[in-house]
């Protein structure tokens, strides 16, 4: 790699730009803390990617700007990483690709992301919540690549403020995707291909006071009915060629309304919105495609409609009735009106509008298999833990967990009804509910177990040993062993031992020897068959 550094550019003591090289890579050195606020990529060829070295990460920079050309981070978090007090991150119409998926989740300062024309590439196709966790996030436009948005991706976004989701290829969103987004005023959601939304996906938006969804065509507009605090509605290029009277009616803060581009029939049935007008909405931008007599005449003009019935009127777009004052629908009967409850809420003897329990035993519409929580005007059907809802919305299935990952079981796992159990082979032990190690217990108890049988074998043998031994001793019959006692010599006479000759038998016919004189040979031998007598010890022989 050839390291062609960047020209580092010191506009002003709190900007840092990086501009104006024609390499293949950049490498980003910067040897001294840099306490920038903005860091500035601009005008910049085509490049495969920053090398950054670590002594990047001395940079206290408050905002990063990506400008005009195409931009690849094989290692978005890792790029990120280097600017922890970062606050704001913009793309400004680049291609910014990455590696893989980003997580924004560790910039914990991060206020103002703007990834505007994005990884045209589609590498990341699905916003989750793990990209974004729990920021304090006020802006967040992403455009360009997204094709879905998985439940829960905003979650942790309480600080929400202005949402920007144009220029995707999005066709629907969670039901629940706003549950905890309840400070969000503005949603983008132009050049999408969404067909329809929940009709309560907006309710937890007590803030929102503006709406855009231009360029989806056919767009089913039922979800706004209940955005009671809007003021700015923009439907523009929708292909619509009539609307709904009751989808403006109870916006009772609503000021302006742009139909721009749609190809309007003009008839009588829209002679609500000329009724709307006169009660202080705004209408912009709408014009009649047919028929050809009144092409491009716009639709608020009193005239298209002097040959309408003059009894078909609109009292309900009248600010001042009185079913605005609750949550009544008003409904138009020629010159009069009819206030009714919405869906789920019913009609007391006092004219108010109560919601209906659907979840207790009373209630009629509810079929939950398992649990029902109740919501005004409606209700849902919930499931224990370790169920999921079937796509009839009221029944249950169990959720097989060790399908996916193994359950996070290091060992075997095995499902059960709700839950599964993580289990180890022989030998192991379960440590921390999913993981296994060798057990000790059991390994001492078979070393030990081991070594004792080993020994026992062997004193065994030995004891068998020593019987054999003796066994063979006495079977072989040699004669004791005899030693001889060491006593001290006594003076007396009756001390001595005497040991006694043994006469031989002598045949009869022997003739004896003639008695032997004093002195002789013969009674020197027999001298020394008298007892044998030392000076001081004598020995005496005796059986062991």
């Amino acid at each position: 790699m050839t390291d062609i550094n960047a020209c580092l550019n010191r506009t002003s003591s709190r900007i840092l730009t990086i501009s104006k090289n024609i390499s293949s890579e950049i490498v980003l050195i910067l040897n001294s803390p840099v306490g920038s606020d903005r860091l500035y990529f601009q005008n910049i060829d085509p490049i495969d990617r920053f090398v950054i070295r670590s002594s990047v990460h001395h940079l206290s920079v408050g905002s990063i700007y990506f400008s005009k050309y195409e931009f690849y981070l094989d290692q978005p978090d890792n790029f990120f990483a280097y600017f922890p007090q970062v606050n704001s991150i913009v793309t400004s119409n680049s291609y910014l690709t990455f590696g893989f998926r980003p997580s924004f989740s560790k910039l914990s300062f991060l206020r103002y992301l703007d990834l505007t024309a994005s990884d045209p590439n589609g590498d990341y196709e699905i916003l989750t919540p793990d990209m974004l966790g729990n920021l304090s996030l006020a802006h967040l436009k992403w455009s360009g690549s997204l094709k879905a948005i998985e439940a829960g991706a905003f979650d942790g976004l309480s600080d929400l403020q202005t949402l920007d989701l144009s220029g995707n290829q999005i066709t629907a969103l969670p039901g629940d995707l706003f549950t905890q987004t309840e400070q969000i005023r503005s949603i983008n959601l132009n050049r999408n291909m969404i067909k329809s939304l929940s009709i309560d996906i907006f309710n937890n938006l007590d803030e929102i006071s503006t709406i855009s969804i231009d360029n989806n065509p056919n767009f089913l507009y039922d979800s706004l009915q209940r955005l009671s605090t809007i003021q700015t509605i923009s439907l523009r290029f929708n292909s619509y060629t009539t609307l709904d009277p009751f989808v403006f009616q109870q916006l009772h803060k609503l000021t302006e309304v742009n139909l721009e581009g749609n190809p309007f029939v003009c008839d009588c049935d829209l002679r609500w919105v000329l009724f709307m007008a006169s009660s202080g909405v705004d209408i912009i931008g709408g014009t009649c495609f047919s028929p050809s007599a009144v092409y491009m005449t716009n639709i608020t003009d009193e005239h298209l409609y002097s040959g309408c019935p003059t009894f078909k009127t609109y009292p309900c777009f009248d600010k001042s009735i009185t079913c605005s004052r609750t949550d009544f629908l008003c409904h138009n009967i020629g010159d009069e009106y009819l206030c009714s409850c919405p869906v789920g809420l019913a009609l007391t003897h006092t004219n108010e509008c109560v919601d209906i329990n659907e979840c207790t035993a009373s209630g009629t519409n509810t079929k939950c298999e398992v649990n029902c929580i109740n919501s005004i005007g409606s209700y849902q059907c919930t499931c224990d833990s370790g169920y999921r809802l079937e796509l009839n919305g009221w029944s249950c299935e169990d959720i097989n967990e060790c399908r996916v990952d193994n359950g996070g079981c290091i060992g075997g796992c095995r499902n059960v009804p709700g839950s599964y159990i993580c289990y180890c082979e022989s030998g192991y032990m379960a440590v921390n509910a999913t993981g296994c190690e060798r057990d000790i217990t059991e390994y001492l108890y078979i070393t030990w177990g081991s070594i004792v049988s080993v020994f026992l074998l062997l004193l065994l043998v030995i004891l068998v040993t020593i019987c054999i031994f003796l066994c063979y001793i006495k079977c072989s019959g040699k004669p004791s062993v005899k030693f001889l006692e060491q006593r001290p010599l006594s003076t007396t006479p009756s001390s001595y031992t005497r040991m006694e000759s043994v006469k031989p038998d002598v045949p009869p016919n022997r003739p004896r020897l003639p008695p032997t004189k004093e002195g002789s040979r013969t009674d020197i031998g027999r001298q020394l068959s008298q007892p044998i007598v030392h000076e001081e010890l004598t020995y005496e022989a005796f059986d062991l």
